[in-house]
């Protein structure tokens, strides 16, 4: 009995230590797939900062997010690392309370972005293969 109660003491311990383990963040995409990008992504809070050309790749959101600076910040690093799996060059980034906003978690949100000035003839070629304005435009007839 002693064993158990020690094993059981030792899990929540362990639990409580562990902190917000962060996974991978749920993908909606918009476009096409692009070759992983090897530079820096970068970070912007507004969509005013953004001060190039660029087409928005999708979102990706990661929720139950514990309102601890460490672990949101640990989240927009796997949300950065994430975007650049799919081609970013640069991604914005919001939070926003979860539930009714009492349940002392958050969802960060963000908008991998491609700049425009970095598409390559491959990624030109996804795009013209991924488009699907005809198939809209028949639709609506």
């Amino acid at each position: 009995m002693k064993k158990l109660i020690m094993l059981t003491i030792l899990s929540v311990f362990l639990a409580a230590c562990t902190g917000f383990l962060v996974k991978e963040p749920d993908w909606i995409p918009a476009g096409p797939a692009f070759a992983p990008y090897k530079g820096k992504v970068d970070l912007f809070s507004d969509p005013k900062q953004i001060t190039k050309p660029y087409g928005n790749l999708g979102m990706a959101r990661l929720r139950g997010v514990p309102k601890k600076e460490k672990d949101i910040k640990d989240s927009i690093d796997t949300m950065t690392k994430f975007a650049a799996t799919k081609g970013a060059t640069g991604m914005l980034v919001a939070q926003e309370p979860e539930g009714d906003g009492t349940t002392g978690t958050v969802m960060i949100v963000g908008y991998p972005i491609k700049y425009k000035d970095s598409v390559t003839p491959e990624d030109q070629k996804a795009i013209d293969e991924f488009n699907l304005i005809g198939v809209v435009d028949d639709y609506k007839k």
